[in-house]
């Protein structure tokens, strides 16, 4: 999983999703992105205003939601986007 962020001069912060195909069919596609959409919106406070956020998960074993939201989070604040 990779995430990029820059800013957008806008009050809010913006989420994009990125799932490669080959990750086990759509079914586990779409849950990814719920698992990722639903991170974003229960953390959304802890998210610096104003960064438009991309996240681009490869092909992945692992899609246990807790883990995937654990990710978000930490990748979040390794790039500086998380507010303290």
């Amino acid at each position: 999983m990779s995430v990029g962020a820059l800013p957008n001069r806008l009050p809010v912060t913006r989420l994009g999703l990125r799932v490669q195909r080959g990750t086990k069919g759509a079914v586990i596609r779409n849950r990814v992105k719920r698992v990722f959409r639903s991170a974003y919106r229960c953390h959304k406070t802890d998210l610096s205003p104003g960064y438009d956020v991309v996240v681009v998960l490869r092909r992945s074993a692992d899609v246990a939601q807790e883990h995937l939201a654990k990710d978000f989070l930490t990748a979040c604040d390794s790039i500086g986007i998380l507010a303290k």
